[in-house]
């Protein structure tokens, strides 16, 4: 059974690693991939600086899930299951792997881009349940751009936006508890000072 769910495995690479090969997805994805991107930080700016200036009680508790749910994702996936796996990256374990990006060195299950992404926008669904189609298709591309470099299996980045998902829902469940007893204790007045939380 494990050696049939491995071969799907490397076929779904493939067929997107190989398949799917264009210039256009080389550029769009390693754009995508790159954390070091100034876009991807500018851009993550300003959601912090929209969640804290405007989202309100429910922006703020939304911001202090993401980040407690990304940092234990991303040492959760990286320092403990990485190591346990130790799963060889397809770059590396594969022949005739196209790398557009660059190769890496380091353990391939669970994806940390994955379970970051999932962390992230996870918490973000579940506090703007109208958004969630935006905010799956950000982590869906991060996901496969990780496939689609060569520098993930499909499993990784499936059992990476597990390990994110699940996480964001702890997080989020509890930074909402949060936001209603606080919304429960004050006034009206205080919590309009507070800033847009009548749409809390």
């Amino acid at each position: 059974m494990l050696e049939i769910l491995r071969d799907w495995d490397v076929f779904f690479f493939r067929w997107v690693n190989e398949g799917w090969s264009s210039g256009a997805l080389d550029a769009f994805f390693s754009f995508v991939t790159d954390e070091r991107n100034p876009w991807n930080w500018a851009l993550a700016v300003m959601g912090v600086l929209w969640l804290v200036l405007r989202g309100g009680v429910r922006g703020r508790c939304a911001l202090f899930a993401i980040v407690l749910s990304v940092a234990s994702a991303d040492l959760l996936a990286a320092r403990v299951v990485k190591p346990v796996v130790a799963r060889t990256r397809p770059c590396n374990a594969l022949a005739d792997v196209r790398t557009p990006w660059k190769k890496s060195g380091s353990y391939s299950f669970p994806s940390n881009h994955a379970a970051n992404q999932a962390a992230a926008m996870g918490v973000l669904s579940l506090a703007y349940p109208p958004a969630t189609p935006t905010f799956a298709a950000v982590a869906l591309v991060v996901g496969t751009s990780r496939v689609y470099l060569g520098l993930h299996y499909p499993s990784d980045v499936l059992c990476g936006f597990i390990l994110g998902m699940a996480l964001a829902v702890l997080f989020w469940r509890w930074a909402d508890a949060y936001r209603v007893r606080w919304l429960n204790r004050h006034p009206p007045r205080l919590r309009d000072m507070v800033g847009r939380i009548r749409h809390d």
